[in-house]
């Protein structure tokens, strides 16, 4: 079955079996970069550009290899401000008004089984 034009073929046996409350689904961060959302390397960058800052200042040696919610981590350290680096990534992560959020929608729909609990796994923000 085919749940949008040119999706995935999904087949029967595992409609039901999530229908049943047997499947988690898990959902990678690609689908919110649909409606123009950064990935994690993306948000790191963009917020350290809003504060007008480089990477280097807050890498012990200049590494870069951090993971992102380490160098997010090391950041609201060194500006010792982690109300101002949060709503920074609130601003960035809000999905402006219009954007298409038909995706989320069907993500929440096909991962909710017949009893109305929802077995949904995800990296997103």
């Amino acid at each position: 079955m085919q749940l949008i034009t040119n999706g995935p073929d999904i087949p029967n046996e595992l409609l039901q079996i999530q229908e049943e409350g047997n499947l988690v689904i898990f959902c990678g961060a690609g689908i919110s970069m649909r409606t123009g959302l950064p990935d994690y390397d993306g948000l790191v960058h963009r917020i350290y550009n809003k504060l007008g800052r480089s990477l280097d200042q807050d890498l012990v040696d200049g590494d870069e290899n951090y993971p992102p919610d380490r160098i997010l981590y090391l950041l609201e350290d060194h500006l010792n401000d982690r109300n101002r680096v949060r709503q920074i990534t609130r601003e960035i992560l809000t999905i402006p008004n219009g954007k298409p959020m038909t995706t989320y929608r069907n993500i929440i729909s096909l991962a909710t089984d017949k009893s109305g609990i929802i077995r949904l796994v995800t990296s997103n923000f």
